[in-house]
């Protein structure tokens, strides 16, 4: 499904953390919505914030997209 050239990187936090909330593990979102989304700029790196795992995502415009143990958030 094409993206709408004005979806903000609001909007794709708000499509993680529904597919999230909805039961979808990471690798599942990472397939189905992240690989092809125009917005993303990189594949995920693992890193840590406040000493617990996470991974992060680049986008487009200098956002990282962040997924821990809390689910997702911008960075």
């Amino acid at each position: 499904m094409a993206q709408a050239p004005s979806e903000t990187v609001h909007d794709l936090l708000d499509e993680c953390t529904v597919a999230w909330r909805e039961g979808a593990d990471f690798p599942t979102i990472w397939q189905e919505i992240l690989t092809r989304h125009p917005l993303v700029a990189g594949p995920p790196v693992q890193g840590y914030v406040d000493s617990k795992p996470v991974l992060k995502v680049s986008l487009v415009g200098g956002h990282r997209l962040v997924f821990g143990p809390q689910g997702f958030s911008l960075n």
